[in-house]
Order: structure tokens, then sequence, then C-alpha cells
């Protein structure tokens, strides 16, 4: 992202370089038609390459912001997490706490995934099973 930045500074100022010497030129009378079209040309590459860097930079700080805000999700959720028994619950500001999710893929990857109920064919199995990691827990 820094350099994606700093080659967008580099780029507008080559712009402002030449659009002053354009412009100075262009005032003397100096400057004729094909070079003026080359230096306009150079111009346009040299903001369209700003552009571009602008648009990296832009894009990783979306990147980085979206990880930002899933580390405070994560952060939150474990200091809300409550182990009771095998299962994992959040505690909620009202008096239900919601859960039960797995602890299987809380261990592993700090996910929270709510558990569903087994069926009673497999309730011998557990009471519960992640829809994750398909693993049983009562």
């Amino acid at each position: 992202m820094i350099t994606d930045l700093r080659s967008a500074l580099e780029s507008l100022q080559a712009s402002t370089e030449l659009t002053r010497d354009l412009l100075v030129a262009s005032g003397e009378g100096s400057v004729e038609a094909a070079e003026l079209h080359v230096r306009l040309a150079d111009l346009v590459d040299a903001l369209a390459s700003a552009r571009g860097a602008l648009l990296h930079a832009h894009l990783e700080i979306e990147r980085l912001n979206g990880r930002v805000a899933e580390l405070h999700a994560r952060a939150d959720a474990r200091a809300r997490l409550v182990r009771r028994q095998n299962l994992l619950f959040l505690k909620e500001a009202g008096a239900v706490d919601s859960g039960p999710y797995c602890p299987r893929c809380w261990d592993a990857e700090e996910r929270t995934v709510a558990l569903a109920r087994s069926s009673v064919a497999l309730a011998v199995m557990g009471s519960y099973r992640c829809p994750s990691c398909k693993a049983f827990f009562s």
C-alpha cells in the first residue's frame, strides 16, 4: 500500500511538472502542435498511473478495514464467550445467552458456529451437531 501511495505521489508530481512546462511553453508560443500532443500524452499517462496506484491503495485500505472489523468482532466474541459443560455460549445483555456454539470450531479457528439439534435417529451420538465440522455434542 505504501508503495502504491508513493507511486501515486510520484506520478502526480510528474503530472504537475508536465503541466507547468506546458503552461510556460504555451505562454511563450514556443511549443509546436506535435510536441504539445506528445507532452499531453505523457500527462495523461502520468495521471492514469497515479489513478491506478491510488485505486490499488484504496482496495488495500478496504481489505485492511475489513480485517480490522473481523478482528474486533473476534475480540468481542472472545470477551463474551462462556463455557458451560461441553458447550459454548455468548453472553448477551438480556437474561438469555445465545448458543450453543461449537467448541471444536472455536478452538480450531475461533469461529462461532451455531450447533443444530440432532435428529431423533442421531440423538444417541449427541444432542447437538455442528454443521461445519460435523462433530456431535451433548
